[in-house]
């Protein structure tokens, strides 16, 4: 659907979290460790020595795995058995499973335990009366007797917590320590070896909302006064508990805890004032994806003498956002030929020569070795021009709990490069293309800054990835031409992700979804307007196929060849003759509505109330600047015994509306979310577009289907 709201951004705007100049306090207990240990403070003094006051740390099991753990006030409990655990300090209740806690213990059946501290009591001291002194006699010397001793207090091990990170940044540290994650007393708890990432994702969220650091933990005796005259007996040196074995970890939580001695960096960023926004240096790539183990050929067209390329894998990486597996490679510019247009239809299409081929390896002993991801190909010209070729790395030997697709048939429609694409208000003479080629620079004008040779990757889709890599899902990446092409990839995988702006569907595509579903893949849609126009793909000039998108649209009963003699492949609504496969019978939802801008009401917080677990949403709550800018709401074609968790209120013409965001269960044991609006990722993460809206609400929700979805 296209666009009106004026609403965008020149460029990327890039947040990072700058430093802490001050740490929180907090409980100082380790997992996996027992005996007494707490707060200290003054005692009463007896015989001159000042005693400190002590606690007895005491385990209550609360809960078996996948149960709650119920307990007054606000304490650690800890998750694990037998001397392996990690521990949470939480208020009232927490949910006992390796969601909530990571897997300490992988195999075991584990328990929930809650801390409690019982304070030692201080013995009152007993005044000793002054014994009458008793005349000595003179001549006869009496030894002096031997004083008592006064027992020396056994001494309690100190714990020094040292700052290491922020939030999303690398905790770095010698040997094996216990690490906290928060801020000023509420504590997630785990054990490492070397280095681990201080995020959400690795820790779970102590303190949703809070600006959160990482420590580590140093022991060291306390140093015990010596009485006099008795020496103090040498203490018994306590034994080091054995090390907590970190949980192995899958190929994205592997990928993204990569360093910067690895490439992870943000030099994948192209600065405004270096965007080649008059064409000086662009390209495109052959293919919209490749396996692992191919090669893709990147085609580039520069006016500089020399040119680079740089690639990098879009990923978390702790922030950083993107690590660089390749380059830079040096090569000679060309000016490349102009691009032919066929007038019959304002196809627009390349033909350029002399390609930078790039092969993948396919290192089946470490799937990080280049792994399934969307890559950006950084061209930067002799004049430091730049912009991007985007392709995706499939991975087709591997599952994974998840499948994100890219949606680069949307991606065409907008892109207006030449002169043309699927829009009259984008194309030369307000007349609209009826297909558009792949073998052409993305080009978006109505986020140029944004997309900088990207497509329509930055306006949606890198929210959501940074958010589903950034919380370690097990995750692989296709785009939907792909999922035309090789329908049954997705029952390699447990859920299925339309992210983004997933507007332009072909038949292959939507029977591949609807296919997945029924054969018990779960699907989540997190934008809105999806599977709205019905497309074909057809071959390029030279032969090579799906490289050219085809939508009559609303032209289409008058223009396309197809609408009467084959009319289920016709470019036309999904939803109207002669298709009629309204969107929503799918979805559960479909689209409504563009140019909005306003907030998300709850409506449902009961009926499935693990949605909203772990948010303080009921029915009612509003999610400040999720709704819009194009809506979707459920149909007469929704499917039967549909939950609707959202109705968000707003106008069309002076007609009161409702958006929705739903779900329901398919007979085949799917679930299908979807949120009803596309401003949802932008509550996802704070990179680009509008970094004010990230919303701990949305991001919860959103965690809460995909743990579901992936079986976590």
């Amino acid at each position: 659907m296209k666009r009106v709201h004026g609403k965008g951004v020149s460029g990327l705007a890039w947040v990072l979290i700058s430093g802490l100049t001050a740490c929180g306090g907090g409980d100082g207990n380790m997992a996996g460790s027992s005996g007494a240990m707490g707060d200290t403070a003054s005692g009463g003094a007896a015989n001159g020595v000042q005693r400190a006051e002590t606690y007895v740390e005491t385990w209550v099991k609360c809960a078996d795995e996948e149960g709650i753990c119920n307990f007054a006030g606000t304490t650690q409990v800890r998750y694990g058995l037998n001397g392996t655990y990690a521990t949470r300090t939480v208020s009232a209740s927490i949910g006992c499973n390796n969601t909530v806690f990571g897997d300490p213990l992988p195999g075991a059946d584990k328990i929930c335990e809650y801390q409690v501290l019982t304070p030692t009591p201080t013995p009152t001291p007993t005044p000793t009366p002054t014994p009458t002194p008793t005349p000595t006699p003179t001549p006869t010397p009496t030894p002096t007797p031997t004083p008592t001793p006064t027992p020396t207090p056994t001494p309690t091990p100190t714990v020094t917590w040292t700052q290491c990170a922020v939030e999303d940044g690398t905790c770095a540290f010698t040997g094996t320590r216990d690490v906290r994650y928060g801020l000023s007393g509420r504590y997630a708890t785990r054990t490492a070896t070397g280095s681990i990432g201080c995020n959400n994702a690795v820790f779970g969220d102590p303190y949703p909302g809070a600006d959160k650091i990482c420590e580590y933990a140093s022991t060291t005796p306390t140093p015990t006064p010596t009485p006099t005259p008795t020496p103090t007996p040498t203490p018994t040196p306590t034994p080091t508990p054995t090390p907590t074995p970190t949980p192995g970890q899958n190929v994205i939580q592997r990928e993204n805890a990569k360093t910067a001695a690895q490439g992870v960096s943000t030099g994948w960023i192209i600065a405004d004032a270096n965007y080649a926004s008059a064409n000086q240096i662009e390209g495109y790539a052959s293919a919209t994806s490749v396996n692992r183990g191919e090669s893709i050929s990147l085609y580039v067209n520069t006016i500089d003498p020399s040119y680079t390329i740089t690639v990098y894998r879009m990923g978390w990486y702790g922030g950083a956002g993107g690590r660089q597996v390749a380059g830079p490679i040096t090569r000679t510019g060309r000016r490349q030929a102009s691009c032919a247009l066929d007038s019959s239809v304002r196809l627009v299409e390349c033909d350029w020569t002399d390609p930078y081929v790039l092969a993948i390896p396919n290192n089946t002993a470490d799937p990080t070795d280049w792994a399934s991801g969307i890559y950006l190909a950084k061209l930067t010209g002799s004049s430091g021009k730049q912009s991007y070729i985007i392709f995706t790395v499939r991975d087709d030997s591997r599952g994974s709990a998840l499948l994100f697709q890219q949606s680069v048939t949307t991606y065409a429609a907008y892109n207006n490069w030449g002169g043309y694409d699927f829009y009259d208000s984008d194309s030369v003479g307000g007349r609209p293309a009826y297909k558009l080629s792949f073998n052409r620079p993305y080009s978006n004008p109505q986020r140029p800054s944004n997309g900088k040779g990207a497509g329509d990757f930055f306006s949606w889709e890198a929210k959501a990835l940074r958010f589903v890599e950034r919380d370690g899902y097990d995750v692989t990446y296709a785009t939907n031409i792909d999922t035309h092409v090789n329908p049954s990839a997705l029952l390699g995988h447990r859920g299925f992700l339309s992210v983004g702006h997933d507007e332009y569907w072909t038949r292959g595509m939507r029977d591949a979804v609807e296919g997945a579903r029924n054969a018990g893949v779960s699907l989540a849609f997190l934008g809105a307007n999806a599977a709205y126009w019905q497309v074909r793909l057809e071959p390029s000039r030279t032969g090579q196929a799906n490289r050219t998108v085809v939508a009559y649209k609303y032209d289409a009963p008058a223009l396309d060849p197809l609408f009467n003699s084959s009319p289920s492949e016709a470019t036309y609504l999904f939803r109207n003759a002669p298709i009629n496969r309204p969107e929503a019978a799918l979805l559960g939802v479909m689209y409504d509505y563009n140019s909005v801008d306003l907030d998300m009401v709850i409506s449902d917080c009961t009926s499935l109330a693990w949605i909203c677990s772990k948010t303080s949403l009921q029915a009612g709550s509003v999610l400040r600047g999720m709704l819009g800018y194009e809506v979707d709401r459920v149909a007469a074609s929704s499917p039967a015994g549909i939950t609707i968790i959202g109705a968000s209120p707003y106008n069309v013409g002076g007609e009161r509306r409702y958006s929705n965001m739903t779900y329901y269960t398919h007979g085949s044991g799917a679930g299908v979310f979807a949120t009803g609006s596309m401003q949802w990722n932008w509550g996802l993460d704070d990179f680009g577009e509008y970094p004010d809206r990230v919303n701990p609400a949305v991001q919860q929700i959103t965690r809460n289907v995909l743990d579901r979805f992936a079986g976590r």
